[in-house]
C-alpha cells in the first residue's frame, strides 16, 4: 500500500517537472490515477474552501460540486478532444485520454495557494486563476500530443482551436 501512494505522490510531482514523461508512460500502461488525482484534489480544495469560511457544509458542497463538475467537464473536453484528434489522424484512446486529463487537477495546488493568500488580497486568486488556467491549457496540448502523436500543431486544434473556430462561427450565425 505504501509503495501506491509513494507512485501517486511520484506521479504528481512528475505531471509539475515532466508532464510529456508521464503522460507517455501513462497512456501506455492505462490505470485510472488520473481520476484519483481528481478526486482527491477536488477535496483537497473543497476542504481549503470549508476551513477559510468555517463551515463544514461549505467543506461538503465545494467538494461535491467540484468532483461532479470536474469529471462532467473532462467528459466533455475528452469527447472533443478524441473526436477531433481522430479527424486529425490520431491514434489514441479514450479512456486514456479521459484518465490522463485527471492529472491536471494537480495544478490546482496553486490555486490552494492563492485562496490561502487570500488572506492578503482578495484580488490575488484573479492572477494565480489566470496562470493555472494557461498552465492547463499547455498541458492539455502535451496530453494530446503524447496520447494521440499527431504533433504539437494538431494537438492544439484538436484541444482548442476547432472548437474555438466552431464557437466563433456560431457567434457570428448568431
Amino acid at each position: 500500500m505504501k509503495s501506491y501512494f509513494e507512485n501517486l505522490l511520484n506521479e504528481w510531482s512528475m505531471v509539475l517537472l515532466s508532464p510529456e514523461l508521464l503522460f507517455d508512460e501513462k497512456s501506455k500502461d492505462g490505470g485510472y490515477a488520473g481520476i484519483i488525482t481528481l478526486i482527491f484534489f477536488s477535496i483537497f480544495l473543497g476542504l481549503i474552501s470549508g476551513i477559510l469560511s468555517k463551515s463544514f457544509v461549505v467543506f461538503i458542497v465545494v467538494a461535491i460540486f467540484l468532483i461532479i463538475f470536474t469529471i462532467v467537464f473532462n467528459i466533455v473536453q475528452t469527447i472533443f478532444i478524441y473526436i477531433f484528434s481522430r479527424l486529425l489522424g490520431g491514434e489514441g484512446s479514450f479512456k486514456s485520454t479521459f484518465n490522463l486529463l485527471g492529472y491536471l487537477s494537480v495544478i490546482d495546488i496553486f490555486t490552494l495557494i492563492g485562496l490561502s493568500l487570500t488572506s492578503i488580497g482578495n484580488l490575488i486568486i484573479i492572477p494565480i486563476s489566470m496562470l493555472v488556467l494557461l498552465w492547463k491549457a499547455v498541458l492539455v496540448v502535451i496530453l494530446v500530443n503524447s496520447e494521440f502523436k499527431i504533433g504539437l500543431g494538431k494537438s492544439f486544434l484538436s484541444s482548442f482551436g476547432i472548437l474555438a473556430l466552431i464557437l466563433i462561427c456560431l457567434m457570428g450565425v448568431l
